[in-house]
């Protein structure tokens, strides 16, 4: 019997050794999004890309070629272009999750964003041209962009400059003016399909076209979704996508499976010899 003992604790022994570890290493993390900037080469005549959301000469590049093959939904495009040329079009087959133009003095050419853009980001002294739905898009200064599609949200921050210009041929739920200069916040929503235009800093759509009061839908959700913010604080103790399940509450499980299993054994191999 003690011989049948020794071999069962040698073989739990084995198990915590065996399951231990590995419990160290599981997650409830997703893949964060990845951020790459791209480049116009004209010496090569095509895109590159780096990882990043700046451009550095020194870094490895490549052509975005097979940025397609890696690029996934939701990561972050950023545009630091420097060099002027007869650059292609930009085409993304996937969902961006962000969708920068940081510099685009040497050009920028149309971006095809297939299953459209959560946010769009024009900095001061930039421009975009942009096919696809895009859910928010934050317009800075003097920054110029078209958007050939929907528009959830848009907001112009002034700041230095009043010439900024936004055109859209899809319709357009709410737009903000965000003015930290002035102080001057106004809000219009529901514009028709294909009238929203801003002009150097200028709202010009038609008054007919578009309204000054929030859909009734709108009013709504905004006061559910405040009534859902106060009980947040009861969910902040449980792990969500993204976080990191604590190695300890794993060794916990881990050593009380093993200990139940081998009381479980102990306990029929004595029974056994009565």
């Amino acid at each position: 019997m003690k011989k049948k003992l020794s071999a069962l604790l040698t073989l739990c022994l084995c198990m915590a050794f065996v399951l231990l570890p590995c419990t160290s290493t599981i997650t409830a993390k997703a893949d964060s999004p990845a951020t790459y900037c791209l480049r116009y080469d004209t010496a090569k005549s095509d895109w590159r890309y780096i990882p990043g959301s700046s451009w550095d000469d020194t870094a490895y590049n490549r052509e975005t070629y097979y940025l397609n093959e890696v690029i996934k939904d939701g990561d972050y495009i950023v545009i630091d272009n420097t060099n002027s040329g007869n650059a292609p079009d930009l085409t993304f087959n996937v969902a961006l999750g962000n969708l920068t133009a940081k510099n685009t003095a040497g050009g920028c050419p149309v971006v095809y964003a297939k299953k459209g853009v959560t946010d769009v980001y024009v900095l001061g002294g930039q421009f975009l041209s942009v096919t696809g739905d895009v859910t928010n898009l934050h317009v800075y200064d003097d920054g110029k962009v078209t958007i050939h599609g929907n528009i959830n949200n848009v907001t112009g921050h002034y700041a230095t400059s009043y010439k900024m210009g936004i055109t859209a041929d899809g319709t357009v739920d709410k737009y903000k003016v965000d003015n930290s200069y002035t102080k001057y916040y106004p809000e219009y929503y529901t514009f028709k399909k294909g009238t929203f235009n801003v002009k150097d800093g200028a709202l010009i759509t038609q008054t007919s076209s578009f309204s000054t009061t929030p859909p009734a839908d709108t009013a709504s959700s905004e006061t559910a979704s405040a009534a859902a913010s106060a009980s947040d604080d009861e969910l902040d103790d449980v792990p969500k996508t993204g976080d990191e399940i604590p190695v300890y509450v794993w060794y916990a499980l881990a050593g009380a499976a093993i200990f139940f299993v081998t009381s479980f054994l102990l306990k029929r191999l004595e029974n056994s010899y009565e």
